[in-house]
C-alpha cells in the first residue's frame, strides 16, 4: 500500500497443463496498526469480522511457501511461519497489550504443527487485569482447521497478587460438544480479588 504499511510478496512456478507447481508467500508489516485500519473496516463493512476489534501497534511477518504436484487439491502441501510481535489493541471493552506468538505449521485443511506454538501477553484488561501471560500449544496430529484439537502444554498467567496455572498438559477439541479444563489458583490475595 501506499504508506508502505505492509509489504508482499508472491513468486512461483506453475504448469497450467498438469496443475503442478510451488511457491512462496511473504508478507511483513512494521505498522501493523495502518495495515488494519485499511483490512479492518472493509471486513467490518462486509460483517465479515467481529465489530470492535482495533488494532494500536505491531508487527507482523508471514512466511509460506506451497507445492502442488498435480491439480487434485488434495496433493497441496503448506509449510507456513507466523511471528506476531509487541501487538496491542482491543476487542469490544477488553484491551490487550504486547502479545507475542511463534507458530510454525504445516497442512491445507488440516493443520499440524511442527513445534509448540509460543504464545504469551503482558497484559489482558478484563473486568479484572491478568498479566504476563505464558502459553504453549501443539496440534499433535493434523486436525481440520474449522473444528481443531489443540493440546495445551503450558499455561500461565498473574491474576490477584498470585498466579493461575495449568498443573499438567491437556486436550482441548473444538469439535466436541463438551471439554473440561482443571487450572490451579496460586497465592492469589483476598484484598486484591475484592
Amino acid at each position: 500500500d501506499t504508506a508502505e504499511s505492509v509489504k508482499m510478496g508472491v513468486e512461483g512456478i506453475w504448469n497450467l497443463v498438469t496443475g503442478s507447481g510451488d511457491g512462496q508467500l511473504q508478507l511483513r508489516s512494521k505498522d501493523l496498526s495502518r495495515f488494519a485500519k485499511t483490512v479492518i473496516s472493509p471486513l467490518n463493512t462486509l460483517k465479515l469480522l467481529q465489530p470492535g476489534m482495533e488494532i494500536l501497534s505491531g508487527n507482523i511477518a508471514l512466511d509460506t511457501a506451497f507445492k502442488r504436484t498435480n491439480a487434485e487439491r488434495s496433493h497441496w502441501t503448506q509449510q507456513s511461519n507466523l511471528t506476531l510481535h509487541r501487538l496491542s489493541g482491543r476487542v469490544d471493552n477488553y484491551q490487550f497489550e504486547n502479545l507475542a506468538l511463534m507458530a510454525n505449521w504445516s497442512g491445507m485443511e488440516r493443520w499440524k504443527t511442527a513445534q509448540p506454538i509460543e504464545f504469551s501477553l503482558e497484559k489482558l484488561d478484563l473486568v479484572f487485569e491478568v498479566h504476563n501471560i505464558v502459553a504453549r500449544l501443539t496440534l499433535p496430529q493434523a486436525t481440520a482447521i474449522t473444528k481443531p484439537s489443540v493440546r495445551l502444554e503450558k499455561f500461565l498467567a498473574g491474576m490477584f497478587g498470585g498466579q493461575l496455572f495449568l498443573p499438567e498438559p491437556a486436550l482441548w477439541d473444538f469439535g466436541a460438544p463438551i471439554n473440561t479444563l482443571t487450572l490451579r489458583a496460586q497465592q492469589w490475595q483476598l484484598s486484591d480479588m475484592v
